[in-house]
């Protein structure tokens, strides 16, 4: 009976000794065991990627994909648009700075000519011929458009500081957005590594590769 179950799991070869006959069918028996034990764990690992390609393509998580791609368009141009306001507020601060500081010197220069006063009927200033009326008059226009260079500077202050508040606000929203999306693209790497490892293992073990997609 030994014989006859030896002869239907492994027919004779021709010219083989019966101990061949045996070591050959140990040896059969071995990788039949283990072509066995690499199915099991094919089927387990193919349920598995199935169950995680379908986690992963479900509509709840493809809307949310959905949602992050968008939001992350709209982070990203609010990011250029807000960064592009504040260069601009910027450079129109440092244009309104420097006209400041040339306000402060008239400034100066105008209240030592109102302290001097007219001189023989003449601008302390500029030495133009003028009256008192006339004198008191240019010092008021003077200091008007002073005032208006001085008001012009802390506009451009009170706009720099709303447009880096925009910034940083946008900046903060970008990186959450962006969080948001490396996770989704982290957890599409993650099933195709598997994907990959699952397909070498079927090749190295000799199994059907058409299994993983079913």
């Amino acid at each position: 009976q030994a014989l006859q179950a030896l002869a239907n799991f492994l027919p004779p070869v021709d010219g083989e000794h019966m101990a061949q006959r045996v070591d050959r069918a140990r040896r059969e028996l071995v990788a039949r065991r283990q072509q066995i034990s690499s199915s099991g764990e094919a089927i387990f690992q193919t349920r598995e990627l199935a169950a995680e390609r379908a986690h992963y393509e479900s509509p709840e998580l493809s809307a949310r994909r959905a949602s992050v791609a968008a939001s992350r368009v709209s982070a990203m141009q609010e990011l250029q648009s807000a960064e592009d306001a504040m260069q601009k507020a910027e450079n129109a601060y440092a244009v309104e700075a420097r006209a400041s500081e040339i306000a402060a010197s008239l400034s100066s220069l105008l209240e030592h000519g109102e302290k001097l006063g007219l001189h023989e009927g003449h601008c302390p200033l500029c030495a133009a011929a003028r009256d008192d009326t006339q004198f008191a008059q240019g010092i008021a226009e003077a200091r008007a458009r002073i005032d208006l260079l001085a008001d012009g500077v802390n506009k451009a202050g009170t706009v720099l500081q709303e447009a880096r508040i925009r910034t940083e606000n946008a900046r903060l929203q970008h990186g959450q957005v962006e969080q948001d999306w490396l996770a989704d693209q982290q957890m599409l790497d993650r099933l195709r590594a598997r994907e990959l490892a699952l397909t070498e293992f079927f090749e190295k073990n000799g199994l059907a590769l058409h299994l993983i997609g079913n």
